[in-house]
């Protein structure tokens, strides 16, 4: 299975020709080569003057985006997207909450355990499929994961800054393991886990 990152589609009237096809199952372009860099340039040159491109492109679409003054245009390997996490995510968990078991999809996210801005990776050991709003509560440190036995714990800081969290605390000693991937190499890191439990749940 692949998953395509940075997809962009120009509209057809500003399609351009088709170059000479390479052969191969695999439609690619070297831009060693004089056809891939017509292309690329052709590319670069439709990018800068469109306004369908998000403000904020990825590092790939960012990197023909620059300005000529930082030199020749290369390739990237950029970090997986979220998007890509998410469906990675969702496919090891087969899709229901880590905690709860929820099936519904659309309320479904993948949580970094040691958080994306503190050099989190995409990746499945630092990911939990957690329902929406334990996702929040996950990152903000009312919910964490005891990392010696894998137990769900629910912060006595909610019920004290929100005088609420019923329905939370019913979650309280749940093991994460019941509902951990298949694939044993597929299970969040522990030193992840202990660093949240450690470093961002509320004691």
């Amino acid at each position: 299975c692949n998953i395509l990152n940075e997809v962009f589609i120009f509209p057809r009237e500003r399609w351009f020709p088709v170059l000479d096809l390479p052969l191969g199952p695999v439609i690619t372009y070297n831009i060693a080569t004089e056809n891939g860099r017509k292309l690329l340039q052709l590319v670069k040159r439709a990018l800068q003057s469109s306004t369908e491109i998000s403000p904020h492109p990825g590092p790939a679409v960012g990197s023909l985006l620059e300005s000529p003054s930082y030199g020749e245009p290369r390739l990237i390997a950029p970090r997986l997207g979220q998007a890509s996490f998410r469906a990675m995510v969702l496919d090891a968990y087969a899709r229901r909450c880590a905690i709860t078991g929820e099936r519904t999809i659309p309320v479904l996210e993948a949580a970094h355990i040691q958080r994306y801005s503190s050099s989190g990776e995409h990746s499945l050991a630092n990911g939990l499929l957690l329902r929406s709003d334990l996702h929040r509560l996950f990152d903000a440190g009312y919910i964490g994961i005891d990392p010696r036995n894998n137990q769900v714990r629910i912060s006595p800081r909610l019920r004290g800054d929100y005088e609420n969290g019923r329905d939370y605390y019913a979650l309280e000693e749940r093991r994460l393991y019941l509902r951990l991937p298949a694939n044993r190499c597929d299970h969040p890191s522990p030193e992840k886990l202990r660093d949240h439990w450690e470093s961002i749940f509320m004691h």
